[in-house]
């Protein structure tokens, strides 16, 4: 008795266009066997990349003061349609949104009247809200119609001590702004020493050598076309030999505040020669900025309102003597925010399900409510083993870690803690699997029958590569669940090439469930256009082979 079968053939899928299913059903007998089979068509390409910038761009890297600029998003992979968002920068400042997200793919931005180094980051999300960005950069040019010359250029000391620290401030004009400045020293006539490459800020802190001497520090600079000049400033680096000036218990009130409260900074110096004056400051960790609540005053307490961003904090209380000796205090202080909503997971994850044993894996935190800022831990286990911390509490919301020599199944345990204490976890699981798994008598029967059919076609045989053989596997046992060439958690098929970490370029898989041996699925496969097509596939040099109870899987590349 012949019973029928149910064919699924997958079309074409080039680069990142989306995959196309077509069901037919009630194509032809299979004699002496039962069963299904699935295929992906006459070819079958690369599987969609992950969601990435493509070259997005910009239409000038350099412009005047007043013109405009077109930004290019451009992105690949991911899911469905793409939503856009436009946004700059002056130098390392604060981002300013052009748009929201919208749907062009093209915007045009008139940057600031003022001359700098500008960021323009194009940001993207795609349906299912994967973020991707590329940041761009330009020089907005002004030209002061005049030449270019040194202006007020100089150290703030005159003198200093050993190991100290100087500020060497940069001042030019005319040319073509915005300028670059490159600061430098050296002692006598000795080698320079550059404190810095080129960069914008024309305000530097230099800390002087060890060894006393008459220095020269070299103040250097750059317009927009590339013109040079420099101002040499000269400092004698002394040796103390007296009570140096020095924090002696300067302090805050609190090392734990709310959003937008206000704390209380006492500053507390000694030695040089006073009287002294006090600059107070603060920075948000992970940031390069100081925010000077004041420049240097006589003042030597200062009320500070902290912004309205909870996060860990630096407190920085700066003195100079009447000679300009600096010394400073730094203290840590945590910025409370309450979220007024359940301390809970909002989407933490690691980066693959399935990964070879002795891989990398990346897993990040993700949490929202409570009150902020956070601190996270990373543990795993293997099975139902001991757990095995990967990192500590700390600020850092991603670990990487490295599984061990066995396969088996991991739980990644990822833990979050707000800063009253309340605790919660998302538990993510992998499987980690041989990169050599055990080639048995049914898969080398079926790669001697394929590469049969092969042969009398006048094509090369296969290899059978027991890394696509292991995916293979993998995937023989997720048709189990979900009789599809979609995965059973949503994905393509050949997604499992990527959490394996495999190259491939074109591929293919045919797939199979109900029949009882190779002999017959094989026999139902090359009744099959589909499957037949991509078993003799002039472009295909190797396969995986997939058998697990009753189900098939066959991967090409």
């Amino acid at each position: 008795m012949s019973i029928k079968s149910t064919i699924e053939k997958c079309g074409k899928k080039i680069l990142s266009a989306a995959l196309v299913l077509t069901l037919a059903t009630g194509v032809g007998a299979v004699a002496s066997t039962t069963g299904y089979v699935q295929d992906f068509g006459s070819i079958t390409a690369s599987a969609a990349t992950k969601f990435a910038d493509n070259g997005s761009s910009v239409s000038a890297s350099s412009i005047w003061v007043g013109s405009s600029l077109t930004a290019y998003a451009r992105f690949k992979g991911g899911s469905g349609t793409y939503k856009y968002k436009y946004s700059y920068r002056l130098n390392n400042g604060s981002w300013r949104d052009v748009t929201g997200y919208t749907t062009k793919n093209s915007q045009k931005i008139t940057l600031p009247s003022v001359a700098g180094h500008y960021t323009v980051r194009v940001a993207s999300l795609d349906s299912k809200n994967n973020y991707a960005s590329k940041y761009l950069y330009v020089t907005v040019k002004r030209n002061t119609n005049s030449a270019f010359k040194v202006g007020v250029t100089y150290l703030q000391q005159n003198t200093t001590w050993v190991n100290w620290t100087v500020e060497a401030h940069a001042g030019f004009s005319g040319g073509v702004e915005p300028y670059t400045y490159k600061y430098s020293y050296h002692n006598g006539n000795g080698k320079w020493v550059d404190a810095t490459g080129y960069v914008n800020n024309n305000v530097q802190k230099i800390k002087m050598p060890g060894t006393p001497g008459y220095y020269t520090v070299r103040i250097a600079a750059k317009d927009a076309t590339g013109k040079y000049l420099s101002k040499y400033c000269y400092i004698p680096i002394k040796k103390d030999t007296k009570q140096k000036f020095a924090e002696n218990g300067s302090k805050i009130s609190t090392n734990s505040t709310w959003a937008n409260w206000t704390i209380t900074a006492s500053a507390k110096f000694k030695g040089g020669v006073a009287p002294y004056r006090y600059k107070f400051s603060y920075q948000k960790e992970g940031q390069n900025n100081w925010v000077d609540v004041t420049d240097y005053v006589y003042t030597d307490t200062k009320k500070i309102t902290m912004p309205n961003d909870g996060g860990y904090y630096t407190v920085r209380i700066a003195s100079r003597d009447s000679k300009g000796q600096y010394a400073s205090k730094y203290m840590k202080i945590t910025v409370k925010k309450d979220t007024k909503s359940t301390f809970r997971d909002a989407g933490s994850e690691i980066s693959s399900d399935f990964v070879f044993n002795n891989s990398t894996v990346a897993a990040y935190a993700d949490f929202t409510g409570g009150v902020k800022p956070y601190k996270y831990k990373f543990d795993y286990r293997i099975g139902n083993g001991s757990w095995k911390t990967i990192q500590n509490y700390s600020t850092n919301d991603m670990a990487i870690f490295k599984t061990e020599n066995k396969t088996g199944s991991y739980t990644v345990r990822i833990c979050a803690k707000d800063v009253t204490g309340r605790y919660t976890s998302k538990y993510v699981y992998l499987t980690a699997i041989s990169s050599s798994p055990t080639i048995t008598s049914d898969m080398n029967h079926e790669l001697s029958l394929i590469n049969n059919y092969r042969q009398q076609a006048g094509l090369k045989p296969l290899t059978l590569d027991k890394k696509l053989t292991a995916a293979a596997q993998v995937r023989a046992q997720e048709i189990e669940k979900k009789q599809s060439h979609t995965r059973p958690d949503g994905r393509e098929c050949f997604s499992i090439l990527e959490d394996l970490n495999i190259g491939y370029g074109l591929v293919g898989e045919n797939i199979a469930w109900g029949y009882q041996n190779v002999d017959s699925v094989m026999s139902a496969w090359m009744s099959s256009a589909g499957h037949r097509e991509n078993i003799l596939h002039n472009q295909f040099s190797k396969v995986g082979i997939g058998i697990y109870k009753n189900y098939y899987v066959q991967l090409f590349d």
